[in-house]
């Protein structure tokens, strides 16, 4: 039921949002939609960018208020039922949390590496299908051109 609310929220959020996005992008001058704007850079600026906000207060605030709370209720639990258990998560838990951290950032780390290799790829393999392409119509009009522009 929580998480509900949170993705409502996030809906509402989300709707301001882009709201806001669409009042900025056409307060521009229009000198910036020659250089800097083009249409598929706000419509994937309005979309991918919007999708990663809407996770993160939708399902990531919702799970992330919920873990906490689990967390500070079995603390209180452990305190009352058995005091050293509750100071061995006191001692454990802050060993972990460092240990995540750091593996979440060296992942991070990892995934832009990987990601600026693929964008490199993808623009090499595009410039490979043009250039084919064109080599391709090139040939193949070459045959039916007239014999007198041949040299």
């Amino acid at each position: 039921a929580e998480i509900g609310c949170w993705m409502y929220t996030s809906e509402r959020q989300l709707m301001r949002l882009r709201l806001a996005y669409l009042r900025a992008v056409l307060n521009q001058e229009i000198g910036a939609f020659d250089t800097e704007l083009t249409s598929g850079k706000v419509i994937s600026g309005i979309s991918k960018h919007m999708s990663v906000i809407q996770d993160a207060i939708g399902e990531k605030l919702g799970h992330f208020t919920s873990s906490c709370a689990t967390f500070f209720a079995g603390i209180v639990i452990a305190t009352i039922c058995s005091w050293e258990v509750a100071l061995l998560c006191l001692v454990v838990v802050p060993i972990i949390l460092i240990i995540g951290a750091t593996y979440t950032k060296k992942m991070n780390s990892i995934s832009t590496t990987k990601m600026l290799f693929h964008s490199e790829a993808t623009s090499m393999i595009e410039q490979v299908y043009v250039y084919t392409i064109t080599f391709w119509l090139n040939y193949s009009f070459d045959s039916y051109s007239c014999p007198c522009f041949k040299f």
